[in-house]
């Protein structure tokens, strides 16, 4: 029962803002695990479609009025970027979180400590604000080259 409870604490403390610590603590093979990365890899493509559909509706009723929502334009730039958004920078974002907690699963040495606690979510809020302000700078290139 104590090994339980120590995988839980682990299993907790790692996965805190998306961060996976504890691929080197259990099998690779475990699909507890593959859930949980499959998990992270759909929350990334999220964040980064509904930052996509965020800044595109801003984009467009801004410059071009709420009227321009309503053109083929508009209709081909949200249902293609949804997509393309999630694939061109949910997945790089997604595997920057998992290379990032590698190498903080070989720099910890006591992830129970507050301090790395504190530590691994200011690396999480900095990765996760990362991919927002890409998100909203590709949005705005896309945008502005459909516009010309």
């Amino acid at each position: 029962m104590q090994g339980m409870a120590r995988t839980f604490k682990k299993r907790r403390y790692a996965s805190l803002f998306k961060i996976r610590l504890t691929e080197t603590l259990y099998e690779k093979g475990n699909p507890a695990m593959n859930e949980s990365y499959e998990e992270q890899k759909a929350s990334s493509g999220s964040l980064a479609t509904i930052v996509f559909i965020i800044t595109g509706l801003y984009l467009f009723i801004a410059n071009l009025g709420f009227s321009s929502l309503i053109s083929l334009k508009a209709l081909g730039f949200f249902v293609v970027g949804m997509f393309v958004a999630a694939i061109v920078i949910g997945l790089p974002a997604y595997l920057l979180q998992r290379a990032t907690g590698k190498v903080l699963m070989k720099t910890v040495t006591d992830p129970y400590s507050e301090i790395t606690i504190k530590k691994i979510k200011f690396i999480g809020i900095i990765l996760l604000l990362i991919q927002v302000v890409i998100t909203i700078f590709i949005t705005n290139l896309v945008f502005q080259w459909l516009m010309l």
